[in-house]
């Protein structure tokens, strides 16, 4: 679904971390000692899909960058991620070329 597209992952928890990375790329809300929200910025300027992976909702500020953003509450099965965030790239990428035959 998503083998030929580069994938991050920001995670705490290590084992997620692992578990996820067999599956796909997710973005943590919340890490023990910084943000992710200047990186979710500069993912919404360079026009990268990405979802947020949280153990609680997140607040407004955050979807207010990306509006529909995926926000993933924790615990969700890994293969639910990916199949979310290949729906994501599969918007941008319609998007893009939407964007493109329009000019």
């Amino acid at each position: 679904m998503l083998r030929d597209k580069p994938v991050l992952i920001v995670e705490d928890n290590v084992y997620l971390a692992l578990d996820l990375s067999y599956a796909v790329a997710v973005l943590a809300f919340e890490l023990p000692d910084s943000s992710t929200i200047p990186l979710a910025r500069a993912l919404v300027r360079k026009r990268v899909p990405f979802v947020i992976h949280a153990d609680t909702y997140i607040p407004s500020s955050l979807s207010v960058l990306r509006p529909g953003i995926p926000v993933l509450i924790k615990p969700i099965d890994p293969h639910d991620v990916v199949s979310i965030l290949a729906h994501e790239v599969a918007k941008f990428e319609l998007n893009a070329v939407q964007v493109r035959n329009a000019d």
